[in-house]
């Protein structure tokens, strides 16, 4: 009779950690791990923390390389303000992610 109660305690806990794909729970998930990305943690794992770093690559490699196209190929200074400055927003949002990573 206990196993079958365990197996039970297993299957709800199971349940409840697949919740996560339904509305109201994807949104406080994800509310949860945009604040860790935006805030960092202190008690962050190295798991975490690389995680934290492979995305601030990703806010570092494609304004750079969106920046590089646009001082190589364009003509006018106009065409080359504004794509640079969302580049340089974007670079700057990838340092404060970059700095939570390393963040202790």
């Amino acid at each position: 009779m206990k196993i079958r109660g365990e197996s039970k305690m297993i299957s709800e806990d199971a349940r409840a950690k697949q919740r996560s794909t339904l509305w109201p729970d994807m949104l406080r998930n994800e509310t949860t791990v945009l604040g860790f990305l935006w805030n960092g943690s202190r008690t962050a794992t190295p798991v975490q923390r690389v995680g934290i770093a492979i995305i601030a690559l990703v806010f570092f490699v494609v304004p750079s390389l969106l920046l590089l196209y646009v001082l190589t190929h364009t003509d006018s200074s106009m065409s080359r303000f504004v794509p640079a400055l969302f580049s340089l927003l974007i670079l700057a949002i990838g340092c404060k992610v970059l700095r939570n990573a390393f963040r202790h």
